[in-house]
């Protein structure tokens, strides 16, 4: 159940408005590379499996991967014990984490001391013991650490470079992560940010090993020592198909030690490990409910390096059924190029959407339809043409099909968009590439302050942070004036605390337009949100890490209202926007006062009921599932009321906003995986426009007597024919 433990917040006014609010600068973190996700929760195989593309040493070389630095951004009043960093030693200030010691674990200066002592690094933040392989259970047998060259002969860091056959899953159902590991190594330079290859088993080994985990906007540097679990001399969990080979195996360790121990990593969606391997943030789309721009939204994708991924709904009695046309069910596939190509027939000429796929078993199991290898309608393309793509008829698993062919016969793409500073300026240059712009806000939901829970509770809904964003340059070629903005809320440190009993909250945002900006409170108040409709929204309220969704919007001002479902619940989120021009955002609230520190790991002590988790997932790992008040499926509709429901008549959207039309869910869609039921749209209305607009039984209310602003007017119309505003929800996901 997920009736809040708490009393539902106090009424405005009960409260000093500077008690209401955090205050938290803008932060612009430079960030490094982005890559791509899976979806769902895996543990029993389920995710991706990549490229076995290879990289040697000495093939190209890269940039030097960036150390820890100390410089710092302005500390905020509100947080004095915690300095943002772009990057950081683990127990660093400004890292999030913390050390027994109190010292800093710096590898650099650990492995020189090591080396003078001539002894090997014992880690007493993740010591050699049962409590760093389970938090709640005793192990079922005795586990042995041992060190690399007590395993193997010849240990070495890398053999023959890295590839993603030396990611081997082991007893641990973390496929998650190892889908997330091998998708890695496609990238050098994207790999090395993440394994530093200043280390390994020569002169300077010291029982020291380091790797770097993105982590809520700053990078942290964590370090371990290379004793591992075995059982009878054998690795037990992560390795690699060489057997002297210990890379995957080592930074399997850290990922642990980052979340407190081995067990904590049961279970999780790849997209959690991805962002935490590059920074980026993640967009799902299912082919039953896709926009109509679809490709734009791929090719565009594609030219920012984006990765993407594509997958076809499982078959729940076979195993990876194949298909009359080739295609393995249930089985991840890699988008690895995006084009229009030229196409000339006698009848007809003009450019076709095509897409290279590419099956990570990396044999003749591929597509056999249009565009196949061999197929006909490649004599209709030059050869020019054809040399520019670089075509093959190998059986190598890659593979071209049409875009309407991809559609039709694929459920799902997942794409993962890079942060601005993950590309260098030289690949900006060599490959036309393009940039998001990204604004970064840190917040909390603090119980009876500014855990205002979702719009049901009207009450408290205005406690919630808000942030507003300015968007004045529209997008480049595009025939609607309208401006492309990806909103990721994440909610912080939920795997770390699971020892505790935590889960994860059910969370979700929402926006809301401001015609007259200079002309309503900061923050807003309850009276906008009595008489105002937001005009976009996450697809759901859910129990996932990240809920992400992209908006095509008319230029103008906004403000995001991020908060969980119920009031009261307490935790700390990331919100990051994403926009293809640059936008001004701010945070829409008090700098003054102090609200009250950040209290590390702290949780509610709620005693919600454990999700019921589908059939095939894993053993201790809760699928996403919605909150107890919605209905077991979006058809059913669901009125707030009663334990702090809205009380009053729903607002009608701003002047020009039709009602209908909100946009598309990215993770709540049909098909979601293990077969349970869907997430329900906010509030439980039919289909996704949520409880405000569609289908409420009461009448629309007239404006406020003696609203003290003006009342909401849509944008001005542009020069181009057409309501931009009409226009907006039917191109919302273009």
């Amino acid at each position: 159940m997920y009736a809040p433990p708490y009393p539902v917040a106090a009424a405005p006014g009960a409260i000093p408005y500077q008690q209401y609010f955090n205050a938290y600068p803008t932060i612009h973190y430079p960030q490094p590379p982005s890559a791509a996700n899976g979806y769902g929760w895996h543990g029993n195989g389920y995710g991706w499996q990549l490229d076995p593309k290879q990289w040697r040493k000495g093939g190209g070389g890269g940039p030097v991967p960036p150390t820890p630095s100390t410089g710092t951004v302005e500390e905020t009043p509100i947080r004095r014990e915690k300095v943002e960093k772009q990057n950081a030693w683990f127990g660093e200030r400004g890292s999030g984490y913390r050390v027994k010691s109190g010292e800093p674990q710096d590898f650099y200066k650990l492995r020189d001391q090591c080396l003078d002592r001539g002894d090997l690094f014992e880690d007493p933040e993740f010591p050699a013991t049962d409590s760093s392989l389970f938090f709640s259970r005793r192990p079922d047998r005795y586990y042995e650490w041992r060190r690399p060259n007590e395993i193997a002969n010849n240990p070495q860091f890398f053999v023959e470079g890295f590839s993603r056959f030396d990611v081997q899953q082991g007893e641990l159902g973390d496929c998650w992560l190892l889908a997330a590991a091998a998708n890695l190594t496609l990238y050098k330079r994207l790999f090395f940010q993440i394994v530093p290859d200043d280390q390994d088993f020569d002169e300077k080994y010291a029982g020291i090993f380091h790797f770097r985990f993105w982590q809520y906007g700053k990078w942290v540097d964590v370090v371990i020592d290379d004793r591992l679990p075995t059982y009878q001399g054998q690795l037990v969990f992560l390795h690699s198909t060489e057997d002297n080979e210990f890379w995957s195996a080592l930074l399997e360790k850290a990922y642990a030690k980052l979340h407190g121990s081995y067990e904590a990593l049961k279970g999780g969606s790849t997209c959690e490990a991805m962002e935490d391997f590059t920074g980026g943030v993640t967009e799902m789309y299912e082919m039953e409910a896709c926009p109509p721009n679809l490709f734009q939204i791929v090719l565009k994708a594609y030219e920012r390096s984006s990765l993407m991924g594509c997958s076809i709904e499982p078959d729940p009695n076979v195993l990876e059924a194949q298909t009359p046309e080739g295609l393995i069910r249930g089985h991840a596939y890699s988008i690895t190029c995006v084009k229009y190509v030229d196409i000339s027939t006698p009848n007809v000429a003009g450019k076709i959407p095509l897409l290279r796929l590419r099956n990570p078993w990396g044999n003749e199991s591929e597509w056999n339809g249009a565009w196949s290898d061999g197929a006909p309608e490649w004599r209709f393309i030059s050869e020019e043409e054809k040399e520019e793509l670089g075509l093959t008829f190998d059986n190598d698993g890659e593979f071209w099909m049409s875009f309407k062919d991809f559609q039709k016969h694929f459920s799902r793409l997942e794409i993962c968009n890079l942060n601005p500073d993950s590309l260098s300026e030289e690949e900006l240059l060599e490959g036309h590439k393009k940039k998001w712009e990204m604004s970064v806000f840190e917040g909390e939901w603090v119980r009876g302050v500014t855990a205002g829970g979702c719009r049901n509770f009207l009450d408290s809904f205005w406690h919630n942070p808000q942030y507003r964003i300015t968007l004045t340059e529209v997008d480049e070629g595009e025939d609607e004036e309208l401006c492309t903005m990806i909103v990721a809320l994440m909610q912080k440190n939920r795997r770390q605390i699971r020892n505790t009993g935590a889960d994860l909250l059910t969370i979700g945002f929402a926006l809301y337009y401001l015609p007259y900006p200079d002309r309503v409170p900061k923050p807003l108040d309850l009276n906008f949100f009595k008489y105002n409709a937001s005009v976009a929204r996450s697809p759901s309220f859910i129990n996932l890490r990240e809920v992400t969704c992209r908006f095509k919007l008319p230029p103008g001002t906004y403000c995001i209202v991020p908060s969980t479902f119920d009031p009261n619940e307490e935790g700390e989120f990331l919100l990051r926007v994403f926009t293809e021009k640059a936008n001004i955002m701010e945070y829409d609230g008090y700098n003054r006062g102090s609200i009250r520190e950040i209290r590390g790991n702290e949780v509610d002590d709620e005693e919600d009921e454990p999700p019921s988790a589908p059939p095939d997932s894993p053993p201790d790992s809760p699928p996403p599932h919605p909150p107890s008040s919605y209905p077991s499926y979006p058809s059913e509709p669901h009125y707030p009321g009663g334990g702090g429901g809205y009380p009053y008549p729903q607002p009608a959207a701003p002047g020009g906003y039709p009602q209908p039309g909100y946009p598309q869910p990215g993770y709540a869609q049909p098909g979601y995986p293990g077969g349970y039921p869907q997430p329900a749209s906010p509030g439980g209305y039919p289909g996704y426009p949520g409880y405000e607009n569609q289908g409420y039984p009461y009448p629309q209310p007239n404006p406020y007597p003696g609203y003290p602003y003006p009342q909401p007017q849509p944008p001005p119309r542009s020069s181009r024919s057409g309501d931009p505003i009409s226009s907006f929800f039917k191109s919302l996901f273009k």
